[in-house]
């Protein structure tokens, strides 16, 4: 009986993805829902994000991170083992409250203006600073925001900052070292670092 080839022609296509590539592709993106989302440009924010949804390297990387999830450590030799056959599907709706996740980030995106764009100034003035020497500032500006803001919701929004805070600083590592993966190591990691202390700002959301 001859064998179909479409299963191994996919993993090996799988196996031969330039993750690095498709990680940039889905942080540019990001980064353009980030600015159009902080500039107030609702319209921009949806078309970005309708892209998003439908952009491949977002379906891949989805569909790694779920393929991490099921099988911590998978046996591809194991007979039988087809990873994750779980489409990626992105939801447009919250079934709870009714209300468009693109209107809802918009909403967000305007609460956490303040603190962003103070963030965001901040690096754009210290392009050639050291991080240590940026690190106080930036619990400045967190936690000024925080104590403004003690609502029983924000600590979602301090998810949001946490995650824009990272777009931040790997725009502006990757600016200083021209790579994805030396400016997570060099620069995020030593920052989320300082997150997870007893003086961390945004204690617990990470």
């Amino acid at each position: 009986m001859q064998m179909s080839k479409t299963s191994q022609v996919t993993r090996v296509e799988w196996n031969k993805l330039n993750w690095r590539k498709l990680e940039r592709a889905v942080f540019k993106l990001q980064n353009r829902i980030l600015r159009a989302a902080q500039r107030g440009d609702t319209k921009a924010v949806r078309k970005l994000q309708k892209t998003l949804a439908r952009s491949w390297s977002a379906k891949c990387l989805a569909i790694r991170e779920s393929l991490k999830k099921v099988h911590p450590y998978p046996d591809r030799n194991r007979a039988g083992y087809q990873g994750n056959s779980r489409p990626y599907q992105p939801k447009g709706v919250d079934n709870k409250s009714g209300e468009k996740k693109g209107d809802r980030s918009v909403r967000t995106a305007q609460q956490i203006r303040p603190c962003t764009q103070k963030l965001s100034l901040l690096f754009k003035a210290n392009k050639t600073a050291k991080l240590e020497d940026l690190i106080p500032k930036i619990h400045t500006i967190i936690q000024d925001w925080r104590n403004q803001n003690t609502h029983p919701g924000s600590a979602k929004l301090l998810k949001r900052i946490h995650h824009d805070l990272h777009q931040i600083v790997m725009q502006w590592g990757r600016r200083r070292t021209e790579s994805y993966h030396r400016a997570y190591h060099l620069y995020w990691q030593q920052l989320d670092s300082k997150f997870k202390g007893e003086n961390n700002p945004v204690k617990g959301i990470t």
